[in-house]
């Protein structure tokens, strides 16, 4: 049985989605045509340490399940297409006993796949010269023994085994970088906001939180003597405007090293539809605000380029708040903004008060 001994400070050069790639052009390339299909699948232990057991200490390596932690298959993009640079990644999260599965595209000749798992946190028991026990909390754990090896050449059909245990670091181990980075941020818009004032209600500029807008988080090195493509990677905010994204680097790559963006995409939201912009109004002689739905366009924006800082922990790195600007499809419909064509009727009688928070001209 070949057992292979490997540190998890080696970073990934991958997206950590199932189908994305590391190069915007490569995350195009289709592997839904390949038929073929391998499997790597096995269990994940990792080590307690010493624990107390009633009237027991068990001491040495007490192995246990590692649940919910993420194992990758990474494998070069030139085992599918002839000529091409960079890897692909395939993930799986290990279930509560340690299992894990990951079945992906093979070509007829085979492809070349390396396991990896990434590092986590966990408790760690510590025996003590007095024969006491201490237990200590969120110890990184980054030392990998792959029981099977780590490598393998797969064909169609193939199904192998890749059994992992990992222990925790130790301070000789512990690594300079480590390999991922979680990215938060936000989405808004600038829209009308109600707001109230001595009991009067009324609609002002204000941001309003950007749901189910599409977001493009963009790694890049800036060492010229370790230059790789970009890591993209697309996600979604959710019903908050939020977003977040643990994110994996280049092996070549230390924090100081990278830069992120994050970019929103430019969408058309129809007036039918979720995403309509609202734009309130009031008929004369009337207190009661209607609104109207507007078709248009969200602009598309991008943050301020952000350098990830040098840490010997996971990080989080804070994107600043992205603010888009929508642009109505036709401002000439737009009710109460003065247009004489819309808010008078033909006697040039005013049809609606005059509310125009966003600024816009007709």
């Amino acid at each position: 049985m070949k057992k292979t001994k490997f540190f998890l400070g080696a970073a990934m050069a991958a997206v950590l989605c199932l189908w994305t790639g590391c190069r915007e052009e490569q995350s195009e390339m289709t592997l839904d045509v390949i038929e073929g299909r391998a499997t790597i699948q096995g269990r994940v232990m990792y080590d307690q340490g010493a624990r107390q057991e009633e009237d027991a200490i068990l001491d040495g390596a007490n192995m246990a399940p590692a649940s919910g932690i993420t194992i990758t298959v990474k494998i070069p993009y030139g085992d599918y297409k002839s000529g091409s640079d960079g890897k692909k990644l395939f993930t799986a999260t290990t279930d509560a006993n340690g299992n894990y599965s990951i079945t992906f595209p093979v070509t007829s000749k085979g492809v070349e796949a390396t396991i990896d798992a990434l590092p986590f946190y966990a408790s760690h028991g510590t025996l003590n010269n007095d024969g006491t026990v201490t237990t200590s909390d969120n110890v990184l754990f980054n030392v990998l023994d792959f029981i099977d090896g780590d490598k393998f050449s797969v064909e169609p059909g193939d199904i192998e085994v890749a059994n992992i245990e990992i222990k925790p670091t130790t301070t000789e181990d512990q690594p300079k970088r480590n390999q991922s980075i979680n990215i938060k941020g936000k989405v808004v818009y600038m829209g009308e906001v109600r707001k109230e004032t001595a009991g009067v209600e009324t609609y002002v500029q204000d941001e309003i939180v950007s749901a189910n807008s599409q977001i493009k988080i963009t790694l890049s090195g800036t060492d010229p003597d370790k230059k790789q493509p970009d890591i993209i990677y697309n996600l979604t905010t959710d019903g908050n405007g939020e977003y977040s994204l643990t994110a994996l680097f280049y092996e070549v790559w230390e924090y100081s090293d990278v830069e992120v963006t994050a970019k929103v995409e430019a969408s058309y939201a129809a007036a039918d539809s979720e995403k309509a912009f609202k734009h309130y109004f009031q008929e004369a002689g009337s207190s009661t605000w209607l609104n109207q739905k507007l078709s248009g366009v969200y602009s598309e924006q991008k943050s301020p380029v952000q350098a990830a800082s040098s840490n010997n922990k996971f990080i989080a790195l804070k994107i600043a708040t992205i603010q888009q600007e929508f642009t109505p499809e036709d401002y000439s419909i737009i009710r109460g903004i003065g247009n004489p064509d819309v808010d008078e009727d033909e006697d040039g009688i005013p049809l609606y008060k005059k509310n125009n928070p966003m600024g816009w001209t007709y």
